[in-house]
């Protein structure tokens, strides 16, 4: 989480550096910051999956089906590990995680990247409200 919140706190800093220069070479990196955040929090849900829910995904859109498991209650497991708001909220970094991946920095859209990164600050506190909440479960069963 802790690193998380650093990729957020620098996201903002470049962002800000490109709203007051207008230098768009640090969307580059913004971009990478934001690709980043998801890959940081899909490793924390692989982990769930692997040692809570036993059960991870794979094949063909396993990145979508492995969010919408963290979205759903597994009975006599586990709660579901997110709301639905941060699921639909996550759901456009995983979208963004892919386009990030296939193709060029200076391909991608700059009005895209500008407010999924002004987005951001708020998606890690929905994401860590849930994750720790799912924490406090883990605590309450152990």
């Amino acid at each position: 989480m802790t690193d998380l919140e650093r990729l957020v706190t620098q996201t903002i800093t470049l962002l800000q550096k490109v709203q007051r220069t207008g230098d768009e070479d640090y969307l580059g990196t913004v971009a990478l910051n934001l690709h980043s955040f998801y890959s940081g929090t899909e490793r924390i849900f692989r982990e769930i999956a692997r040692t809570v829910d036993d059960s991870m995904t794979e094949g063909t859109n396993w990145h979508r089906r492995l969010l919408r498991q963290m979205s759903t209650e597994i009975a006599d497991v586990r709660p579901a590990v997110l709301t639905e708001a941060t699921r639909n909220t996550l759901d456009e970094y995983c979208a963004f995680r892919h386009v990030v991946r296939n193709v060029y920095t200076f391909d991608l859209r700059v009005n895209r990247i500008q407010a999924l990164a002004a987005e951001l600050p708020a998606c890690y506190e929905l994401f860590r409200q849930d994750t720790e909440s799912f924490c406090a479960f883990l605590a309450a069963i152990t």
